[in-house]
């Protein structure tokens, strides 16, 4: 039956604009997943989007290098040397976030923000100083994990260095498969080294008083007890360009959230 104001097949008014009137009130027919004709993501999607990001981060605070250090400092001195872990992570927090921020703001990571701030000099300057950053950082990292194949499997160190290696590479082509699946291999690995230090903290039962005393109260008596304090503070804060990329890298996954073609323009004079 064709007509006006004729009713559909099942004897509801036909609906005109995704609203219908009642009781001299509009209502909007779209639901809270649903806005301007584009599919709003659950904020719990939202968040797991982001989660394997923030792993690719946090791993880097459990490298070798610095649990060795952690390690050394913790042998030597015991508690006491906890306040510059706590002062170095309110110092890593506040830097982080402004890299993060930095990165979804500019869509643009801190290299190539500097390249276009300062002069060729000044950027030679700092790119020497990220590569040598980067090798001392892989040196321990790359011998740190050597010996640990040596310990737990008798492992030659020429050989864990070559599986070392290796490994890197290994885990380098898992991008191509990608992101997300890079991601979740470091979140594993993350999560099963914070289960082996939850259960190592349970075993060991240190006291209490003595943890709030060295986290609180200030201390570097001993010999050796700056270098080890520089040596805490220094393995803490750093990945600042990893961080500031990350947000905006993932423009391209399933939950993303930031495009290429929603990154302001430069408009530096």
């Amino acid at each position: 039956m064709e007509g006006a104001g004729e009713r559909d097949e099942i004897g509801h008014e036909p609906h005109h604009g995704g609203a219908v009137q009642s009781g001299g009130k509009h209502k909007d027919s779209t639901t809270g997943d649903e806005k301007d004709g584009e599919f709003q993501q659950p904020r719990w999607r939202k968040f797991l989007a982001h989660v394997g990001s923030g792993a690719l981060v946090a791993i880097g605070f459990l490298d070798p290098s610095n649990l060795e250090t952690d390690m050394q400092a913790g042998a030597d001195f015991k508690y006491e040397l906890l306040w510059v872990v706590l002062v170095g992570m309110i110092f890593v927090l506040f830097i982080q976030t402004l890299s993060a921020n930095l990165g979804v703001k500019t869509g643009r990571h801190l290299a190539e923000l500097c390249r276009e701030e300062y002069p060729p000099f000044v950027n030679i300057c700092l790119w020497i100083i990220a590569e040598l950053a980067v090798i001392s950082d892989d040196i321990p990292e790359v011998l740190g994990t050597a010996f640990a194949f040596n310990i737990l499997f008798k492992i030659p160190v020429w050989a864990g260095v070559i599986l070392t290696v290796f490994s890197t590479l290994l885990l380098l082509g898992v991008q191509r498969f990608g992101a997300r699946k890079l991601e979740f291999i470091i979140a594993a690995f993350m999560f099963t080294m914070a289960g082996c230090f939850f259960g190592e903290l349970s075993y060991l039962s240190p006291s209490a008083r003595d943890v709030t005393k060295g986290m609180f109260v200030p201390s570097l008596r001993g010999k050796g007890a700056a270098a080890n304090a520089m040596a805490l503070f220094g393995a803490i804060i750093h990945r600042t360009t990893c961080s500031c990329t990350l947000p905006w890298s993932s423009h391209g996954r399933p939950h993303g959230q930031t495009k290429a073609s929603e990154r302001p323009a430069d408009t530096s004079s």
